[in-house]
């Protein structure tokens, strides 16, 4: 009975999420990882970035949604599970790293620029196995609400 309750209360909260605005769903993230991670898009430059928030220290990942093929749940040891959002190599990958100041503005000198050379952008986050598929639901409705279709590797090679 418990477990029939725990997928309808999970089913119901993945419709929920699937008819959020993309706002909603960026400020659900930024809610549920507790300000330790925030996404944001640009629509000039067409680029997802996701921030990350470390005590002073203010991160981003920049880069072109429509390079991500595959989305998947990996599970660590004591929470510390992980989105990982892998690229499509069979394209050039072009992705940006950088810093930003107290003010939220790009610190000088930050900035790299990558051309291919990664496989995949995990975001960890120090929540359990039901909190990470949450996670998973809610970028999958940003890459929806973009109109970009990805693949979700879990449900792809479920038995």
């Amino acid at each position: 009975m418990k477990k029939k309750l725990f997928y309808l209360l999970l089913f119901i909260f993945s419709n929920n999420i699937s008819s959020q605005s993309l706002d909603d769903t960026f400020d659900w993230i930024s809610r549920n990882s507790k300000g330790r991670e925030t996404v944001d898009y640009d629509y000039n430059t067409k680029k997802l970035q996701i921030i990350s928030f470390r005590g002073d220290w203010i991160s981003v990942e920049e880069f072109n949604p429509k390079d991500i093929k595959t989305i998947k749940v990996s599970y660590k040891k004591d929470n510390w599970n992980s989105i990982q959002l892998h690229y499509d190599l069979s394209k050039d990958i072009y992705y940006s790293t950088y810093s930003l100041d107290s003010e939220f503005n790009e610190k000088p000198g930050t900035r790299k620029n990558y051309k291919n050379g990664i496989v995949y952008i995990d975001l960890y986050l120090n929540v359990d196995k039901e909190k990470i598929e949450q996670f998973k639901n809610a970028f999958l409705n940003i890459f929806k609400k973009l109109n970009i279709k990805i693949t979700d590797d879990d449900e792809m090679f479920k038995d």
